[in-house]
């Protein structure tokens, strides 16, 4: 079976340093390793995907002439759907009105659970057909986080109804089993005061609260404001850990205090002693 690492945490847990260090130190042993970044054409994931038919598809590249070939290079054919990584695409002239339409494809868009359920579904089990006992993949966020705050803001899932839904997640990935690294913040508000700041230039800390204030739950639920900001995180925190424990799934919890080169240390090895098992089971 494939090896298969999903990096996972509250945003400020270092997971796409870590991602990048252990797909380097992956190489220098001579392993050949795959890695996505956000945004990018996700063999999983649909962050920043848009979904088009053929006729919306056509009717786009018709609208940009000029910028066909970028656009071809960011899209992939995947079942009966069209997917498009629209924010990789480098127009000749910046057109913001671009990324603004192709933005309302995104899956994420969609206010139905059970379709989201199922597509999600589909492309890992699309994936899982393509996968060999080499293969080497590294992920981030794309089990917990990029799940856990749909369920959380815009459907306010009842516990039994999350677990069964991430339940069903990771039987798609059958019959690989791949293995979870939870980074816990030790202080969740420090943490992410300190990402704020770091990340005040990309006004992160505002976006977040728009999308809090944009979901059918986020200001019924009290997560507004910079209160409500730290609040929906450690809440966040908590549900992930007790995910973890009702799952049963291969993984290893660590603690993040301030030190971040043993988080990475730890998740190094826990990874490399799972690849000697895979290797010595073959």
């Amino acid at each position: 079976m494939a090896n298969i690492i999903i990096i996972e945490g509250l945003p400020g847990s270092g997971k796409t340093t870590f991602a990048q260090q252990l797909y380097d130190d992956l190489k220098a042993l001579g392993k050949n390793p795959k890695r996505f970044l956000e945004g990018e054409m996700h063999p999983i994931d649909f962050a920043w995907i848009a979904v088009l038919t053929d006729e919306q598809y056509q009717a786009l590249l018709k609208d940009y002439p000029e910028d066909q070939a970028a656009i071809k290079a960011q899209t992939t054919y995947e079942n009966d759907k069209i997917l498009l990584a629209y924010t990789r695409v480098r127009l000749q002239q910046y057109d913001p009105k671009f990324y603004e339409q192709l933005s309302a494809y995104e899956i994420y868009r969609l206010n139905d659970l059970a379709t989201f359920l199922k597509m999600h579904i589909e492309r890992i089990k699309t994936f899982v057909k393509t996968l060999t006992s080499n293969d080497t993949y590294i992920f981030e966020c794309i089990f917990l986080q990029n799940h856990i705050n749909e369920l959380i803001l815009k459907y306010h899932l009842s516990w039994d109804k999350m677990t069964h839904y991430f339940h069903q997640l990771y039987d798609a990935f059958s019959p690989n089993r791949p293995f979870l690294y939870h980074i816990e913040q030790a202080q969740p508000k420090a943490t992410l005061t300190a990402l704020i700041e770091t990340r005040k230039p990309y006004r992160w800390f505002e976006r977040v609260l728009d999308y809090f204030k944009t979901q059918p739950y986020g200001e019924s639920l009290g997560y507004t404001g910079e209160a409500g900001f730290f609040q929906y995180f450690t809440h966040r925190q908590k549900m992930e850990l007790k995910l973890l424990d009702e799952l049963k799934i291969p993984m290893q919890k660590t603690i993040l205090d301030d030190d971040y080169d043993k988080v990475y240390h730890d998740l190094k090895t826990a990874f490399l002693n799972r690849l000697d098992v895979a290797h010595d089971d073959r």
